[in-house]
């Protein structure tokens, strides 16, 4: 009850703050409206075109729809949850000794993290790696793979990306090096906070209610060279590639908003 009053006694002194501010700031007004009416006739179009301008941009241009939500988001210093996951695909012999595959990963994801390790239970064709209680590796064996992702989605502040993109590439760059496979799968699933539409959405259906729509989905490509596959939903955007390079190139692209979708101008 007692904040309810201290909420309605704020407006009201609100209130009657812009009432005195507005009385005291007439007389100026009318006199240098009178005095500058030229003037103030130039500023107030110019501010109309520019509003207009700023706002037709916003709603038909992509890049200057990312822009300005890219420093949206930035203010906002919002996170996202991420879970990545790599397919190293391994040569006959490296299949064939499940244990040792097992073991040479986990020592290469040991290696690239350079902070504390902890290898949780294993199997005879998986094991866990623990890095730092933050975050724990599942790595498994099957169909002449290895597979590696993480248990669970982590949780990646705005302003911590790029520590994070490091850490994944890292650890992937290693896994290939020790791996040697004959060929690799990179994916990423990056799940926009709750409350927090994803900003590719909304610039296709910011103005369909919420209510009307069943699904959307828009694939994006970086490049007319890209090989990487992105989608994007309602809340989320998925990165699927076969070049690490690439792949984190993309999900810098797509985490700066700067990843612009197939036949948008640059």
């Amino acid at each position: 009850m007692k904040t309810l009053l201290w909420i309605v006694l704020g407006h009201a002194a609100g209130i009657a703050i812009l009432v005195l501010f507005g009385i005291w700031i007439t007389p100026a007004i009318d006199h240098y409206g009178k005095s500058y009416s030229g003037v103030v006739a130039v500023l107030s179009t110019s501010f109309g075109v520019y509003s207009f301008v700023l706002n037709l941009l916003y709603h038909k241009n992509l890049s200057f729809h990312l822009f300005v939500d890219r420093l949206r988001l930035l203010a906002s210093r919002t996170h996202t949850y991420w879970l990545p996951a790599f397919d190293f695909e391994l040569t006959p012999e490296a299949a064939r000794d499940r244990q040792a595959a097992l073991d040479t990963a986990a020592e290469a994801i040991e290696g690239a993290y350079g902070g504390k390790v902890r290898r949780a239970a294993s199997t005879p064709t998986s094991a866990a790696i623990c890095l730092d209680d933050l975050m724990c590796f599942t790595l498994r064996i099957g169909d002449g793979c290895l597979h590696v992702t993480l248990d669970r989605k982590i949780l990646v502040p705005a302003h911590l990306y790029d520590d994070y993109q490091r850490r994944f590439a890292r650890i992937a760059e290693s896994l290939a090096r020790a791996m040697n496979p004959t060929s690799i799968r990179c994916g990423i699933s990056v799940t926009f906070a709750e409350g927090t539409k994803n900003p590719y959405y909304g610039f296709f259906v910011n103005r369909i209610p919420a209510d009307l729509i069943n699904h959307f989905e828009v694939n994006i490509k970086t490049s007319s060279r890209s090989t990487c596959r992105v989608e994007a939903g309602m809340d989320h955007v998925n990165i699927e590639g076969r070049s690490l390079v690439e792949f984190f190139d993309t999900l810098s692209k797509v985490l700066s908003l700067r990843a612009l979708p197939t036949g948008a101008a640059p």
